[in-house]
Order: structure tokens, then C-alpha cells, then sequence
């Protein structure tokens, strides 16, 4: 970059400062859209992660988590929140989550390492102020005595999947932290009382065993962001143990952000840009800064397992894939595990119908191309019916398109029509026409482009699909 190629030419006097100055005009010029970094462009291809909830709220009524009204009283189906024990699955096969993220089509997951209860899937060393052991995880005395991550971790390597962690930094009820801020005054009986500073080191302290003892990790996610309290050591934390890994909400402290889309329904407004810091972006955003859309499969916004609540349909779900992974961001699907350690079976059933339509529906277009210009006519086999194309930017040169719009031919020689225009493209977009049509050919027409010294988009596919079963 500029600043590294001056800092070195200084040393070798004016000649060289001058052509070092010469050069990072040069590169000004030419780059005049954000780039993305290699982790952010790996993580865009993987389309579609598991966020998998699993935590002490999985044993909670409803799945709501610690709250004043469970954590020293035990409920109806189990032992008050505030004992470790009350974490305890039947039957845990980690195996049994690999089933169903293959069905979907999963890249890479995220598991809740510590959720909002500040119980951890791993026997933590950490200490607490008064030298005592953080005593709220699994391996505990009388707690479950498995240690969750590494299972997970080991299955994931094994199945040739992805895994990271969330981690709320700013919330954590064992330790009487909501925000940051103090959760209860006086703490409840079995939470921990601590300033600002003696929580920020147990934070940093988890998060360096999380970073340092679980390979490398695709994704890092921040749940409400990393806090500020913590800003100046995270960020040397992550270049030095995750230099590779996506920060979900990490604007600010890794060279990798991802964004979160500014909705958990699984359906952002379109356009859906790869730059801009927040919600669904901004075309003249100078920040690279992919967005990633999380959803959960059960209905009414509820990540962790209740067995008391239905599934989404697959008609909803193809409409979620369409607006998500189909409007240029990666789907984040949920998978609440239940209260045995494994996917519920009327879950494990719906990942697998969602994944076989997307893959019998996008597995084979009748015609594809890639190609670098402004223009292409995309020639199919003979004449049939389509009712959808899908184009895709190859994003190593930026986000480019800004506007275009699509055509059909019916039969040879015939006259092109209209069937649908758009503006943001991006890592993949998917655009579903009113209704099916006859065609012979299907041209794209790249009408605007970003950057002023950008004249040629970069496609790197084009393709054209026969209409898909309706689910």
C-alpha cells in the first residue's frame, strides 16, 4: 500500500520518494473501487453458514436464557440457571449437526461458544479477581463434563467444514454484565461483582483461549459488536492469532469485517451492496465490507431450540435463500440444537428439503458464460423455456456494476424484450422473472459501472436457468 512503499522509499532519499509518490498515484488511479481482502472473498463463496445456537439457553422455558426469574429457582423441567448442571444434553453427537449442514449446503459454521448466560462450551481457565475459578462451563465441578468445542471442532475439520465461534463480549449474566453495564444492583446470589477493567480482562482472557487453542477459525462473531472497551487490544489480538478469520460486526478492528444486513428476517430490501458499514450499503461506500444475513428456521425470531415452535415452510425458505444468498449476501442459517446434543429431526427434515431444491433448482443451468465487457448474449442449447438467470461479479476487481438490465430473444433472428433490469450485483444475484418465457438467447447489458475509470465489468458467470419446482 502507499503508506508501506513511502515509509520505504523514504529511507533511500528524494529520487526514490518521488517515485514512490509517482507510484501510489498511479495505484489511486487504477484502484478507484474498495477491494476486498482474500478472507472476505473466501467467505462470500461459502453462500450459505450454520449459526448454530447451543448454550444453557437451550435448557431454559422457551429458550429465553438467564433472566432474575430462573437464575436461583429451579423450573418446572430443570435446575435453576445458575447451576452449571442445568447444561446437560442426553445424547450429544456432534456428528448428527455434520448431517444436517451438509443437507443445506453449509461451508462453515458458527457455534455459540458463550451466549448471553456467560456459560462456556470449553472448560475456560480464566480466572476471576479474587484468583477463583470461572466455575460456569462444561468440565466444571458437576457440570457436563464434555468439552464441547473440541468435539465441534474436531467434526468440523473431519467433514471438511469451516467452524467459528460467537462470543458475547458485552453480555453476561453469571458475571451481572448487560451492555457492558452492571445487570443487577445488588448482584443476584451466584453472580459475580466486578468493575469495568476486572471484567474486560476475563473477556480478553476467554476470547485469547477462544483465538489461540481452536485452530484456525473462518468466522469471529461479535453479537452487538466488539465494545470499545476492548477495541485497542482486540485488534493486535486478531492480527496476531486470526489473521485469516471474517469478523462479523468487526468494522474497525479486523482487516476482514463482514456487516450484519440490519434484519433477522432472512429478507433484506434489494439492492443488497458488498460496501458500506451498515444495513444493506452503500454503492459509494469507500469501505469493503460484505453483508451477511442471519436467520433462524424456526418461526417467530427464536434462535435457541423450543420445541413448542413450528418451522418455516419451504415456500418461506426458497423465498429466504432468493433474498439473501440470491441478493449478494451469505445466508446465516440457524440450527438450534435441542436439549439430546442433536439437530431435531423435523429440523434435520426441513435443512434437507431447502438444500435439495436449491440444488436441483441451481445445480444445472442450460447455459452459462463468463466474460469481461459491458454486454454478452447468452446462447441456449435450443429453444425452451426459462423463467431466471443468475449473474455473478468476480469481486477480486471490486464491486463494478451499478445498473443493468436483461433481454430475451424468442427465436433466432427475432426481435429482443425486456424481462427485468436491476442495480446491485455483486458476489451472486439472482433475478426471478414475472413468469416464464420462451427463449433462444438471454443478453445482459451492464448500463453503469463504478469508478471513474472503470469501463468493463467482470463476470464471472452468467447463467440461465429452466423454471424451478415451487416448493
Amino acid at each position: 500500500d502507499c503508506v508501506s512503499v513511502t515509509n520505504d522509499a523514504m529511507i533511500g532519499g528524494c529520487a526514490n520518494m518521488l517515485l514512490a509518490l509517482l507510484l501510489c498515484a498511479s495505484l489511486s488511479a487504477v484502484y478507484t473501487v474498495p477491494m476486498p481482502t482474500l478472507p472476505q472473498l473466501s467467505w462470500e463463496h461459502n453462500e450459505i453458514a450454520g449459526l448454530t445456537h447451543f448454550n444453557m439457553a437451550t435448557f431454559t422455558e422457551s429458550g429465553n436464557g438467564c433472566s432474575a426469574s430462573n437464575w436461583n429457582k429451579k423450573t418446572r423441567d430443570n435446575n435453576a440457571t445458575s447451576d452449571a448442571s442445568a447444561f446437560w444434553p442426553s445424547n450429544l453427537n456432534v456428528t448428527n449437526w455434520v448431517e444436517s449442514y451438509k443437507a443445506l449446503g453449509v461451508k462453515h459454521t458458527i457455534l455459540t461458544a458463550k451466549h448471553g448466560c456467560g456459560f462456556c462450551l470449553w472448560p475456560t481457565k480464566t480466572k476471576l479477581p479474587s484468583g477463583e475459578p470461572y466455575s460456569y462451563h462444561v468440565g466444571a465441578q458437576g457440570a457436563y463434563p464434555r468439552n464441547i468445542l473440541k468435539e465441534y471442532v474436531d467434526a468440523m475439520t473431519k467433514a471438511g467444514i469451516g467452524h467459528g465461534f460467537y462470543y458475547s463480549t458485552g453480555a453476561n449474566f453469571y458475571l451481572n454484565r448487560h451492555g457492558w453495564k452492571p445487570a443487577h444492583n445488588p448482584p443476584l446470589p451466584g453472580q459475580h461483582n466486578l468493575t469495568t477493567e476486572q471484567y474486560k480482562t476475563v473477556v480478553l482472557s476467554q476470547l485469547h483461549e477462544l483465538w489461540t487453542e481452536f485452530g484456525n477459525l473462518t468466522e469471529i462473531w461479535f453479537d452487538g459488536g466488539y465494545g470499545n472497551q476492548i477495541k485497542k487490544e482486540v485488534i493486535p489480538m486478531l492480527k496476531k492469532y486470526q489473521p485469516n478469520a471474517v469478523a462479523f460486526n468487526g468494522l474497525g478492528v479486523s482487516p476482514n469485517p463482514v456487516r450484519w444486513i440490519g434484519t433477522e428476517s432472512g429478507m433484506p430490501k434489494y439492492p443488497v451492496w458488498s460496501t458500506g458499514a451498515s444495513g444493506t450499503g452503500s454503492p459509494t461506500s469507500d469501505i469493503y465490507n460484505p453483508p451477511a444475513s442471519d436467520t433462524t428456521l424456526q418461526d417467530f425470531d427464536r434462535w435457541f431450540f423450543d420445541k413448542g415452535v413450528p418451522v418455516r415452510t419451504l415456500p418461506v425458505l426458497i423465498d429466504v435463500y432468493h433474498k439473501t444468498v440470491g441478493q449478494n449476501s451469505l445466508l446465516e442459517m440457524d440450527f438450534a440444537i435441542d436439549r439430546t446434543g442433536q439437530v431435531h429431526p423435523s429440523h434435520a427434515k426441513q435443512y434437507k428439503a431447502i438444500g435439495d431444491w436449491i440444488r436441483t433448482c441451481y445445480g444445472a443451468p442450460l447455459a452459462s458464460v463468463s466474460f469481461i465487457g459491458t454486454e454478452v448474449s447468452l446462447k441456449l442449447p435450443t429453444l425452451t423455456m426459462i423463467d431466471r438467470v443468475m449473474v455473478q461479479e468476480d469481486e477480486a476487481h471490486g464491486e463494478l456494476v451499478l445498473e443493468y438490465n436483461l433481454q430475451v430473444i424468442s427465436k433466432n433472428g427475432g426481435t429482443p424484450k425486456p424481462v427485468g433490469s436491476g442495480t446491485a450485483v455483486g458476489f451472486k444475484r439472482i433475478q426471478v422473472f414475472a413468469e416464464p418465457i420462451e427463449a433462444s438467447e438471454v443478453i445482459l447489458t451492464i448500463t453503469k459501472l463504478n469508478g471513474a475509470d472503470v469501463n468493463e465489468a467482470y463476470i464471472a458467470n452468467f447463467s440461465a436457468f429452466a423454471p424451478c419446482p415451487k416448493g
